[in-house]
């Protein structure tokens, strides 16, 4: 995989989202000081971005357009 042609499929795509799900209830449900819901909220950001562009590769592969 590269980042011209990554290998992403509709199971990374899940898995991108499952992980994203856990880390928001982890940041919701557990006491923290306030450096480390920082560092997670910012990947949080980053895992966010990069599921956006999962979703927007599978999509265009399968021949549709983002609205």
């Amino acid at each position: 995989m590269n980042s011209r042609n990554p290998d992403w499929d509709w199971e990374a795509l899940f898995d991108r989202l499952t992980s994203l799900a856990t880390v928001a209830h982890i940041v919701d449900s557990t006491p923290m000081d306030a450096r480390t819901r920082r560092i997670s909220l910012e990947r949080m950001v980053r895992d966010t971005a990069e599921a956006s562009q999962m979703a927007a590769f599978i999509l265009a592969r399968e021949g549709g357009e983002p609205s």
